[in-house]
């Protein structure tokens, strides 16, 4: 009996392996582009940008429930943006019913007008979609100045304004039922080792910024970054060190 026993638990254990294994598994749509599932109902989408001769993957979000879509963050370009769309249309046979710019670069931003040519409506913080109409490029239609919340399906998806950090206009997306925080840019990789980018950071206010984030979403179980792999509150930790370690060392 205990032979048959410890066979069955060999047997759950690599079929619990298998599927977490299949969870895991990235979609490769093109050469810059593929889909990483993270739990039934998100997905990160994870596009290349050229910035300065440097291929850059950049994450966004796919939030579904009950046949409907919300998108975070648009890949750097049109072009990928529309073969994004044809994904979602082809394999989640679900309707988009919104894109979420978490800031204006256009690595969350610029593949707006695809969105918007296919009627989708778009969101951002206010200081984001002035930014763009500035710039005369694509802005998100629908706007906010502190937080809100979008419906998806029976679901909600909450967009938070913590301050200034990575950019001025950084926003963070947090998903109650799923326990995920999409961190954008305000928040770093596990892996980083300098800053980054700071062409317009506000390195005042950015750790203050992300303590607000850890406060109000304490009970994360996945952070995402806006580029590099997943993880866990840690990531702000250590990306308050990062910020903390650069303006020590100005």
């Amino acid at each position: 009996m205990k032979y048959i026993i410890d066979l069955t638990a060999v047997f759950i254990l690599l079929l619990f392996v298998s599927l977490s294994a299949q969870t895991q598994e990235e979609i490769i749509i093109n050469n810059n582009l593929k889909i990483i599932p993270i739990t039934e109902n998100t997905y990160r989408h994870v596009s290349n940008l050229n910035f300065n001769g440097y291929i850059v993957p950049c994450n966004g979000l796919l939030f579904i429930d009950n046949n409907e879509c919300l998108v975070v963050d648009t890949p750097p370009d049109d072009s990928l943006t529309i073969n994004l769309i044809g994904w979602i249309k082809k394999n989640k046979k679900v309707k988009i019913i919104g894109i979420v710019a978490t800031h204006w670069h256009n690595d969350c931003a610029g593949g707006l007008q695809a969105f918007h040519s296919e009627n989708v409506p778009s969101y951002s913080l206010k200081f984001t979609r002035d930014t763009l109409m500035i710039q005369n490029l694509p802005a998100p239609e629908n706007i906010f100045t502190d937080s809100m919340k979008i419906k998806v399906g029976g679901k909600f998806a909450e967009l938070y304004y913590p301050g200034p950090g990575h950019a001025k206009d950084n926003i963070v997306v947090w998903l109650e039922d799923e326990k995920i925080l999409f961190g954008g840019c305000l928040v770093k990789e596990f892996k980083s080792k300098s800053i980054g980018y700071i062409g317009d950071a506000d390195l005042n206010l950015w750790d203050k910024s992300l303590e607000k984030v850890k406060n109000k979403f304490n009970d994360a179980k996945t952070i995402i970054p806006g580029h590099g792999d997943t993880g866990n509150l840690e990531l702000i930790d250590k990306s308050i060190k990062i910020v903390l370690n650069y303006k020590n060392k100005k």
